[in-house]
């Protein structure tokens, strides 16, 4: 699998940027700018996608500037899956604006 990326919508610094890139060991995603529910729905077509592949994927969210409570519970589906489908899903890195909306939801401890 190549690297590519979507922009997910018209150029602007403040747009979430989605980024797949395949090191042969893991695929790694990465999300940079604002992840609102637009982008979120994007992000969980592409998590979905590697998920049937059963490979194991990073992903990615230092860069992640903002987070959309709303957008974070829509990866909820997604993220409980590798449990139940024996998929490796691993987040590495995640902002402070992230790591504090996924607090204030009651998604992270």
């Amino acid at each position: 699998m190549a690297g590519y990326a979507w922009a997910m919508s018209e150029p602007d610094p403040r747009d979430a940027r989605l980024t797949v890139s395949d090191s042969g060991s893991a695929v790694r995603v990465t999300v940079e700018g604002q992840l609102d529910l637009a982008s979120a729905d994007a992000l969980r077509v592409a998590l979905e996608q590697l998920r049937g592949h059963r490979r194991r994927t990073v992903l990615d969210l230092r860069d992640a500037a903002f987070a959309d409570g709303r957008a974070l519970r829509r990866l909820l589906p997604v993220a409980f899956a590798p449990r139940d489908e024996r998929w490796d899903l691993t987040i590495d890195g995640m902002s402070e604006s992230v790591r504090r909306v996924l607090r204030l939801t009651g998604l992270q401890p």
